[in-house]
């Protein structure tokens, strides 16, 4: 329960902070992974673990940029075209960005080679 209240208290206040910083521009992958213009989006190194109605399960790797240690959560997409390929099992490389109130959502993913 410490841990959920701990990383709920880091997602707010990085929500907080995100919404003082400028729009940048998304890394693009494939093309049908690309992502435009967005809020700050951040690295991730992760194992696809399951699917969750709409919502990509990840064991990710620490990201050091918001001061998390590696867990496993869940994460939604920005577009359906996301969702093309990804499967149980793949090592990826992505990018995600906060979203206040909800999950990280996925802005681009490429798998790792």
């Amino acid at each position: 329960m410490t841990a959920i209240s701990s990383l709920l208290r880091t997602t707010l206040c990085c929500a907080l902070l995100l919404s003082l910083t400028p729009v940048f521009a998304a890394e693009a992958t494939h093309d049908h992974h690309a992502m435009t213009a967005s809020v700050a989006a951040y690295p991730l190194q992760a194992t696809v673990i399951s699917w969750q109605g709409d919502r990509v399960v990840l064991a990710h790797q620490p990201v050091s940029a918001l001061g998390w240690p590696a867990m496993t959560m869940p994460f939604s997409l920005a577009n359906a075209q996301l969702r093309e390929g990804l499967k149980p099992g793949m090592v990826i490389t992505a990018r995600f960005e906060l979203v206040p109130q909800d999950s990280p959502r996925l802005v681009a993913w490429q798998p790792q080679p």
